[in-house]
C-alpha cells in the first residue's frame, strides 16, 4: 500500500464533487508516486466511499425525521390530556425536537 500522507484529500473530494476524476487521479499519482492503475483504483474507492457516505447521511436524516414525526404525534396526543405543568414540559420537548430537525434539515413547524 502506498503512503498517502501527501495526498490532499480535501482537494480530491472537491475534484470528485465537481466531476473532475482525471485531475484527482493525476493529483494522487503525483502525491504518492504510483502508477496509473493504483491511482485510479484509489480514487475509485474514494469516490465510492463518498457516495456511500451520502447515502448513509440521507438514510440517517430520514430515520431521524421519521422518529421525530412519531414522537411529535405521540406528544401532541399526550398534550391534550396533560395538566398545565406537563404541557410546559411537553412544549420544551417539542422545542428540542424542532432544534434537532433543523439540524438535520427540516423543522417541525407548529405542533398545536
Amino acid at each position: 500500500m502506498a503512503d498517502e500522507s501527501a495526498v490532499n484529500w480535501a482537494l480530491v473530494n472537491d475534484m470528485l464533487d465537481r466531476g473532475k476524476k482525471i485531475p484527482a487521479i493525476k493529483h494522487y499519482r503525483e502525491a504518492v508516486g504510483c502508477g496509473l492503475r493504483e491511482a485510479k483504483t484509489a480514487i475509485d474507492i474514494r469516490e465510492e466511499q463518498g457516495r456511500s457516505s451520502l447515502l448513509i447521511s440521507a438514510s440517517r436524516r430520514a430515520l431521524v425525521h421519521s422518529n421525530v414525526q412519531e414522537a411529535e404525534f405521540k406528544l401532541s396526543n399526550a398534550r391534550r390530556f396533560a395538566s398545565a405543568a406537563h404541557r410546559d414540559v411537553i412544549d420544551q420537548v417539542f422545542e428540542t425536537l424542532n432544534k434537532l430537525m433543523v439540524e438535520v434539515g427540516s423543522g417541525l413547524g407548529d405542533y398545536e
